[in-house]
């Protein structure tokens, strides 16, 4: 079995030794297509780039009840999405470290810079609160916030959960009509681990995640 720091070895051609007729991975000229064989290859060349296997990859996705429209609101719900631990061969429980969204608006008004994490299944106990990089304005339209969740992070090995972001949209111009918010996770910005990998690890499948566009 794989463990961290394993190293892994390929033969072209065969064995090492290249005492049998085996051809494990065949190595072919990109424009000719002409196989190349191990007298052929110079193996001061074969050097790849570093890569990682992971037993679990946690999958992002947006929740399909996540909000279409918007409420004005010192507590609403702006973003719901599903974190599923179904990528897994280890049979390992994962944890969420942090989350940082991403906040776009176009707005005449202001999305204030409270925001709360909730699981779908206690919308009373907030598992995590942070205060926002920025908040709207007609200079100001994107903006940031951080979210380590303390609890509700661990998800179990086959299993999915959902989470619900709230935000204070109560500065909205809902007069208007014209005034819009928009959550993502994107790239990079999902941090978790499963006691194997450390707590910085950002490989994630689905990422991007865009929730709908609300508007107020």
């Amino acid at each position: 079995a794989l463990s961290e720091g394993s190293t892994l070895i390929f033969t072209l051609g065969g064995t090492a030794s290249g005492t049998d007729n085996t051809t494990d991975i065949v190595a072919k000229g990109a424009q000719s297509g002409t196989a190349l064989g191990e007298a052929e290859v110079s193996t001061s060349s074969l050097a790849a780039n570093e890569m990682w296997l992971y037993s679990t990859k946690p999958t992002v996705s947006l929740n399909s009840s996540s909000p279409s429209s918007g409420v004005g609101g010192t507590a609403k719900e702006v973003f719901r999405f599903d974190v599923a631990n179904t990528d897994n061969t280890g049979n390992l429980d994962m944890n969420i470290n942090a989350i940082r969204f991403t906040i776009s608006s176009v707005a005449t008004g202001t999305w204030g810079t409270s925001w709360n994490l909730y699981k779908s299944s206690d919308l009373t106990t907030s598992i995590g609160a942070a205060t926002s990089y920025a908040d709207a304005s007609t200079s100001d339209t994107t903006g940031w916030v951080t979210i380590y969740p303390h609890s509700g992070n661990q998800i179990g090995d086959g299993n999915t959960t959902t989470y619900v972001l709230y935000g204070d949209t109560s500065g909205m111009n809902i007069t208007t009509g014209n005034d819009n918010l928009v959550v993502s996770i994107e790239a990079n910005d999902f941090y978790w681990d499963d006691g194997y990998v450390d707590n910085a690890n950002t490989k994630v499948l689905n990422l991007p995640v865009t929730g709908n566009a609300l508007t107020y």
